[in-house]
């Protein structure tokens, strides 16, 4: 069953990346190129998933993620938030965090 996804990067080619591999599996996708416009959509719609990067300027990931748990507490929503390779090269304190907005 395909899920309607909301996916939250800045990088355009990772953007572009994430969305020709998920609507390729059948899913519905959703863009936002940064972290103000991901908490707008998620404001406006629900969403199965949501894929964030979380180095973004304006909003960070895990800040869209924490708003939307206010907006919609009682929403489960299951929420990947990521990071590059190349910062998390250079942060070795960030690792990928999953978990499920509810």
């Amino acid at each position: 069953m395909p899920a309607e996804i909301l996916v939250i990067e800045d990088v355009r080619a990772v953007l572009f990346s994430l969305r020709i591999i998920l609507t390729g599996a059948g899913h519905r996708v959703t863009c936002a190129a940064d972290g103000i416009a991901g908490l707008d959509l998620l404001k406006k719609h629900q969403f199965d998933l949501v894929i964030s990067d979380i180095w973004m300027p304006g909003m960070s990931g895990t800040d869209v993620i924490a708003q939307g748990r206010r907006l919609a507490p009682r929403a489960s929503i299951t929420v990947v938030i990521f990071v590059s390779d190349e910062i998390s090269e250079r942060r070795p304190d960030v690792h990928v965090a999953r978990g499920t907005m509810q």
